[in-house]
Parts: C-alpha cells; structure tokens; sequence
C-alpha cells in the first residue's frame, strides 16, 4: 500500500503541477521547476511516512487513514511548494 500511495500522489501532484504551468503559464513560467518541486516533496514525505506505515500495517483502518493523511498532506505540501517557486512573500502571507 505504501507504494502505491507513493506513486498515485506523485503522479498525481506532478500532473496537476504541469497543468497549472500549463493553463496558467504567466503565474507559473517555469513547468520542469513545478513537477521538480512535486517530486522532491514527494519524495520526502515518503520517507517521513514510510515508518508510520510500517508501524500502522496491523489494523486495515489504521492504514487507511494514515492514506488519508498522507494523500492529503502531499497535495498541500505541492500547492505550498509551486506558490513559494513563484514568489516567496506572497506564498507565506496566503498561509494565513
């Protein structure tokens, strides 16, 4: 399940990463930079929730929101990355 999750959110997160530089190609100029930065993020969150899925991998509901959790923390941390790659100012004060 774990790479699974992995691939689908990459994959994912990279499609709508390119779309987003493709359909709004003057906010997002750069298209490699965008699914560069989906990749690395997801990369990284593999490797922090990688643990917790092994720990989690005895109950099927436990697994199923640690998904969750991870789908949705994925999606988030590749929307925060694509604002901040286009201006850093405006990326930390829409957090708010």
């Amino acid at each position: 399940m774990l790479i699974i999750a992995f691939l689908s959110s990459m994959v994912g997160n990279m499609l709508i990463s390119f779309i987003y530089g493709i359909a709004y190609g003057g906010i997002y100029p750069s298209v490699g930079k965008l699914t560069t930065y989906a990749l690395i993020a997801n990369v990284i969150l593999f490797v922090v929730l990688a643990p917790l899925y092994a720990i989690m991998y005895q109950s099927v509901s436990s697994l199923f929101m640690v998904l969750g959790f991870h789908t949705i923390f994925s999606v988030f941390i590749t929307s925060v990355m694509n604002e901040i790659s286009i201006d850093s100012h405006y990326a930390l004060s829409s957090l708010v």
